[in-house]
């Protein structure tokens, strides 16, 4: 259902505008067939009939003449009746090579897809690639860290930090970073494309 838009209570022009313009299209989509070509070929063909029937009536009298004057038209019907028959071969000759185009199209779109699902699956690699190069270049930022807030320590000639053993402090950080590694492995595992 489509919003009642109105100007003064601000709703804006072009919001009418594509209101109207989808209408339209709604329009357009339901009123595929030409009903005034329909009715004015109907209308053409009751005419000439109407004028055929009493074109005989008043100019040709009598029954036996009025069947020959019909049999005239014989071999007229034939032909078109030809007409027919070779309208109908060449719908189907012509929906032959829509449905050929049609697998082509098919064929290609298949193609396509098959080259999109590649790129997802090298899309997959290089963001598996990219997180093992985060997460290798986040352990050796903090290994960096850590070293160099040792050495400093180590040439001031203590051996803790913040009143904790330094052995002590290498244990954690070292349980710290494998459990890193496991949370690291387990997102791994699940972006993995195989």
């Amino acid at each position: 259902m489509l919003p009642i838009l109105d100007i003064r209570t601000g709703g804006s022009v072009y919001q009418l505008l594509c209101v109207t313009k989808i209408i339209k299209m709604t329009e357009i989509k339901k009123s595929n067939f030409d009903w005034k070509l329909f009715l004015f070929l109907v209308l053409a063909v009751i005419v000439i009939q109407t004028c055929y029937y009493f074109f005989v009536q008043t100019n040709i009298i009598g029954l036996d003449k009025q069947g020959q004057f019909g049999d005239m038209f014989g071999a007229l019907t034939a032909l078109f009746s030809g007409f027919a028959f070779a309208g109908m071969i060449t719908a189907i000759v012509l929906q032959t090579k829509e449905l050929g185009y049609q697998r082509e199209e098919l064929a290609l779109t298949r193609k396509e897809l098959i080259g999109s699902r590649t790129a997802q699956e090298q899309q997959a690699k290089a963001l598996r690639v990219s997180v093992e190069l985060t997460a290798l270049n986040t352990l050796a930022q903090e290994s960096i860290r850590k070293e160099t807030r040792y050495r400093e320590q180590q040439s001031v000639g203590t051996y803790n930090i913040d009143g904790k053993d330094i052995n002590e402090l290498i244990n954690k950080e070292i349980e710290d970073r494998q459990n890193y590694l496991n949370k690291t492995q387990g997102l791994l595992e699940i972006i993995d494309v195989k």
